[in-house]
């Protein structure tokens, strides 16, 4: 069972608190079209791209930010980002 799913544009995940688990698929984009591989199954991220407890997931239209034990993760277009 999952804690909770979240969904951008074109990319999804769904994670599990008490596993520690965050699994991703899908794709990000750019101005210029599709960025980085598409991952057409769930995936589960590696546990060692992160440290401590996931607590929340949440994906934004091209990007994805996780807390884990208080810090902050971010991944995906960073072409909006100042």
């Amino acid at each position: 069972p999952m804690s909770d799913i979240s969904a951008g544009d074109s990319h999804s995940t769904a994670y599990n608190c008490e596993l520690n688990q965050v699994y991703l698929w899908g794709t990000y984009r750019n101005t210029e079209g599709k960025f980085g591989e598409s991952i057409k199954q769930p995936q589960l991220l590696d546990k060692r791209r992160y440290k401590g407890k996931v607590s929340k997931v949440v994906c934004g239209s091209n990007h994805t930010i996780m807390l884990a034990s208080q810090k902050v993760y971010l991944w995906g277009n960073s072409e909006q980002y100042d």
